[in-house]
C-alpha cells in the first residue's frame, strides 16, 4: 500500500462559458462521493492564487488552506504564480452533507 493511498487530489475545470453557475460545486460534490466509497481520507485541491473564484468556492465547501508555495508553477509565456494548496477532510464533508440532508 503506498504511503499517500489515502490521499486524492482533486481538479475541477469548467469552461469559461460555464462558470459561476455552480458547476465545480457539483462536480466536487459528486468528487466527494466517490472520494468516500474509495476509502480517501484527505481531498487535495491545488491552484494559483490569482483564481479567486476557484478559492472562494472551496472554501465555501470547507477546504481550508495548507501550503503556500511560492513562484511555484510558470505559464505558457514563463510568468511565475504561487500555488496554494488546500485541504478537506473527507469523512467530515460526508458528515456535514448529511446534517444538512444532502447524502441522499
Amino acid at each position: 500500500m503506498s504511503w499517500t493511498a489515502h490521499l486524492a487530489e482533486l481538479r475541477v475545470l469548467v469552461a469559461e462559458d460555464f462558470r459561476a453557475q455552480g458547476l465545480g460545486r457539483v462536480l466536487t460534490e459528486e468528487a466527494f462521493r466517490l472520494a468516500l466509497a474509495s476509502g480517501v481520507e484527505k481531498m487535495i485541491a491545488q491552484m494559483t492564487l490569482d483564481q479567486e473564484g476557484a478559492i472562494e468556492m472551496f472554501r465555501r465547501m470547507g477546504f481550508a488552506p495548507e501550503a503556500l508555495l511560492k513562484e511555484h508553477v510558470k505559464d505558457r509565456d514563463g510568468k511565475k504564480y504561487d500555488l496554494v494548496m488546500m485541504t478537506h477532510d473527507v469523512a467530515a464533508f460526508a458528515a456535514r452533507a448529511k446534517a444538512l440532508g444532502l447524502d441522499e
